[in-house]
């Protein structure tokens, strides 16, 4: 075969197993091998297929379309160069077991580190020695995917979004290449070829790396997969009355099945059951709590174990019905999930808090600004329960229960036993709600401390003002509540860039109520609502009056709620004039509308005390306008 100059090249022979001579193109025989070679690592991009060597060598047949003489030899280049790749470690069969973990950068001190997400997100897999970067990776990702997919809610993973690092010195070094992992371990000396300087036997730690933007949008998505109500799936359950299964009395008591054998259903014994019946009882109320199991929607009917522990042959057992609670696939699997739930969703911060004081109405708080910058900080670690089946999403709040551990010196003992956190959000459009973050979120959190501290200093004028007004108007017909908000700190974790607002904890005794809305100064406690709800919300209707007359209509606390005693979550309503100083709440129409509104001649406080509105007068001066 005549080439010309031009396109002339070198050519080798290779001699196949069949002794027939085959002239491969040096080019083309280096173009096979680079993509075999590239495929052995796991970073080749062509699929190469062995054709039979007759349809190869023969002269009286063309070659399938995309085949070239070089596929006949493939699997002979696949071995020569699988054997170059693994060199040097003197076989490419040698594997090594590698240690990933998921991690996310955060900046510390200028400069940037990595933090594990969870401490569950990691896996030791066995990899070839000669492993290619793409191939890693997609291992990586892979050995980790069962235990990512239970914490993301199945959030899907883009491998080529995914970076690999490896301990280099106090550092850390980009994982890349054919061989990524060999070129991470060999030394080369001047005119000599590599070599290993590792031992291979033991475990290699790696870094699987994703982008902060790309963990925002997973917490973006667990935070929806979450808040979804497991209580709609309990509503599509089957339920239905079974007849009990006739039983019948064991004659001999003392007599035991021997091993291996049934027990049939004319031997079950009743009274086992019932035993067994107590402690399983006894067992789900230790653990779960009977709130817990209504909380889910579950109506079980109570078991009442008999008085007496010991049952005796001659006593006659009761037929009863029941009715049977049947539960589908889903709720099993639902409840199964819910026994480590509250494991998983723990999360411990270390924290700086400060307690914020319970100011009172007086000229102290009139004439300087709660300073939070310069109270007293107080270092600690507090866990919190994320979860969002367990917690309370407000409009610009969720609530979740926490802890502070150990108990730190410094801190209020009403933070000691349990503590509700609560974090910022904001919606994004689709119902999907992200977190605020730095400084952003200080912000959103500090507002939500000073609506509190003025709703406690305004609460404080209300009784300082009915202790004057009943030495002229004598005691009111309905008793007066004594009611307080809830003790709050202010709490920074530093690393994860974050603020939260710790309330104490408040027990739900006779249920959580609101008693009165943001938008209206009118009660909204429903009508079948226990009574002392109603004299509350009137009570607080009342407040209002007094702390608008008292700040000339400048501002007064809305949105009323809370359980017994302990009123949270307040909203200071304030004039437009002031500006935003109580956050996106202060509905300007509260202010304007409150005169309107205000149902004063219905309120027995507001009737008792004489109260009015207070009206500019001709002299400058103001005058109050009794109710009548």
């Amino acid at each position: 075969m005549h080439y010309s100059e031009k396109h002339r090249t070198a050519s080798v022979q290779v001699r196949s197993a069949s002794s027939s001579n085959h002239i491969l193109e040096e080019t083309s025989s280096t173009s096979v091998a680079r993509l075999v070679s590239g495929a052995q690592r796991g970073t080749g991009r062509a699929p190469i297929r062995e054709i039979s060597r007759s349809a190869a060598t023969s002269t009286n047949q063309h070659l399938p379309s995309g085949y070239t003489p070089n596929h006949a030899n493939f699997q002979r280049e696949a071995e020569r160069y699988k054997k170059k790749a693994g060199g040097f470690v003197g076989s490419s069969s040698t594997t090594v077991q590698v240690k990933v973990t998921m991690v996310k950068p955060v900046k510390k001190g200028g400069a940037v580190v990595f933090t594990p997400i969870h401490e569950d997100l990691w896996v030791t897999i066995s990899i070839p020695a000669n492993i290619g970067m793409e191939a890693l990776r997609h291992a990586s990702i892979e050995g980790l995917r069962p235990v990512w997919d239970r914490w993301s809610h199945n959030y899907p993973i883009n491998e080529e979004e995914a970076t690999i690092f490896a301990s280099a010195g106090k550092g850390h070094k980009k994982v890349f290449g054919e061989n990524c992992i060999l070129e991470l371990f060999l030394k080369t000396s001047r005119g000599s070829a590599p070599v290993a300087s590792y031992n291979f036997s033991s475990v290699i730690p790696l870094l699987l790396h994703f982008s902060s933007a790309f963990f925002e949008a997973v917490a973006d998505h667990c935070l929806v997969e979450e808040s979804r109500p497991e209580a709609t799936e309990l509503e599509a359950s089957t339920r239905r009355t079974v007849r009990p299964i006739p039983r019948r009395r064991r004659q001999d008591l003392s007599t035991k099945p021997a091993p291996g054998t049934s027990i049939q259903g004319d031997q079950f014994d009743q009274e086992s059951a019932r035993g067994l019946e107590r402690r399983l009882s006894r067992l789900s109320l230790e653990n779960t709590g009977q709130q817990g199991m209504e909380s889910q929607g579950v109506k079980r009917k109570r078991v009442v174990p008999d008085p007496s522990e010991d049952h005796h042959e001659d006593r006659p057992l009761r037929k009863t019905s029941r009715t049977l609670f049947v539960a589908n696939a889903r709720e099993i699997q639902a409840a199964l999930r819910s026994q480590g739930a509250g494991h998983e969703h723990l999360r411990k911060f270390k924290v700086l808090f400060r307690v914020i004081p319970a100011r009172k109405w007086s000229e102290e708080a009139l004439v300087g600004k709660l300073d939070l910058l310069n109270l007293p900080r107080v270092e600690g670690e507090m866990e919190v329960d994320l979860m969002i089946q367990k917690s309370l999403t407000g409009t610009f709040k969720t609530a979740h229960h926490g802890q502070i551990v150990p108990p730190t010196v410094g801190i209020p003992p009403c933070f000691m036993e349990k503590i509700c956190v609560k974090q910022a959000y904001q919606q994004r459009p689709g119902g999907a709600i992200s977190r605020y973050r730095g400084a952003d979120d200080f912000e959103k959190i500090v507002k939500e401390v000073i609506c509190l501290d003025w709703a406690t200093i305004l609460l404080d004028l209300t009784y300082g003002f009915i202790e004057g007004a009943v030495t002229e108007y004598g005691d009111p017909p309905e008793k007066i509540p004594q009611l307080c908000f809830v003790r709050t700190m202010l709490a920074e974790a530093p690393q994860e860039q974050k603020h939260f607002l710790i309330e104490e904890w408040v027990e739900s005794v006779g249920g959580f109520t609101k008693y009165i809305n943001n938008g209206h100064p009118v009660s909204c406690v429903q009508a079948n609502a226990p009574r002392e709800a109603h004299q509350i919300a009137e009570f607080l209707c009342f407040a209002q009056h007094v702390q608008y007359n008292h700040t000339d209509g400048l501002a007064f606390t809305s949105d009323y709620q809370g359980s017994g005693d302990m009123l949270t979550d307040p909203q200071i309503i304030s004039d437009p004039s002031l500006g935003a100083i109580f956050g996106g709440g202060n509905t300007s129409k509260g202010i304007k509308n409150f005169r309107v509104e205000h149902e004063c001649s219905a309120n027995s406080y507001c009737c008792h005390f004489g109260l009015g509105f207070k009206d500019v007068a001709a002299d400058g001066g103001t005058t109050i306008d009794d109710v009548d």
